[in-house]
């Protein structure tokens, strides 16, 4: 009581690193196709260029599981791969009740960089590819399941804990991944230089560009991010033989 407080010690920061990209196209609709009244064409191309946008930006996020073998980037603060035993976030079991829960502890373990006090994280997603999605359903989807018999059911501690997110750029069928809630530790930042839906411009001046020399209307996408790595402690890989 009446005492001061002291100025907390061994403040670290850490930090990534990750640059802008520019990404974008553009496609052309000619005044025959508009004179055609193919309503469809028209109408489709702008949600197939925005589609297409964020689909590029999917990737981009994916390809930081899969770079380097499965096992990510190198991090700036120690140069050691984002997956990694180092970091205590890689593992190499199939995906199953068992491999999961390995995941969950290991997450739950990691620590604080200065104190080394546990963060008690917990894996809000479990990300698969389409090969894993049935399993990590029956995983994360199933109040109850067989227990050592089949006639036996036991309580699924697991229920709902996380959610299921199946990636597309996941082409190896046994490789699998979890990541935190990004509120609580974010894995993977994602910055936006003109907002997070991709800008999308229609050059239809008659008098310059395309339509003047050839009676073609442009339609361009352009979306500007950044991509990268917040915190490996909120990230869980494994990569099965």
């Amino acid at each position: 009581e009446g005492a001061e407080y002291t100025e907390l010690a061994n403040l670290t920061d850490i930090e990534e690193t990750s640059s802008f990209l520019k990404k974008g196209a553009y496609s052309a609709i000619t005044l025959e196709a508009i004179d055609r009244d193919d309503i469809a064409l028209i109408k489709a191309l702008p949600r197939k260029l925005g589609l297409a946008a964020n689909r590029t930006l999917s990737s981009a996020i994916s390809a930081i599981f899969t770079a380097n073998s499965g096992v990510g980037p190198p991090l700036g603060q120690d140069s050691t791969a984002l997956f990694h035993s180092n970091h205590a976030n890689l593992g190499s079991t199939a995906l199953s009740t068992t491999s999961w829960d390995a995941c969950v502890q290991a997450m739950f373990k990691q620590t604080e960089p200065a104190s080394g006090k546990r963060l008690g994280l917990r894996p809000a997603y479990l990300i698969v590819p389409i090969e894993l999605e049935y399993t990590a359903r029956q995983i994360l989807e199933s109040a109850e399941f067989t227990g050592g018999t089949t006639t036996v059911l036991t309580v699924n501690p697991r229920y709902r804990s996380a959610g299921v997110v199946v990636v597309p750029e996941f082409t190896d069928a046994n490789d699998w991944a979890a990541c935190a809630n990004p509120q609580d530790a974010p894995g993977i930042c994602v910055g936006y230089r003109n907002g997070r839906a991709p800008e999308l411009f229609i050059a239809q001046d008659p008098l310059t560009g395309s339509m003047f020399t050839a009676d073609t209307m442009r339609i361009k996408v352009r979306f500007l991010y950044t991509v990268g790595i917040g915190e490996y402690r909120a990230l869980y890989k494994a990569n099965v033989a």
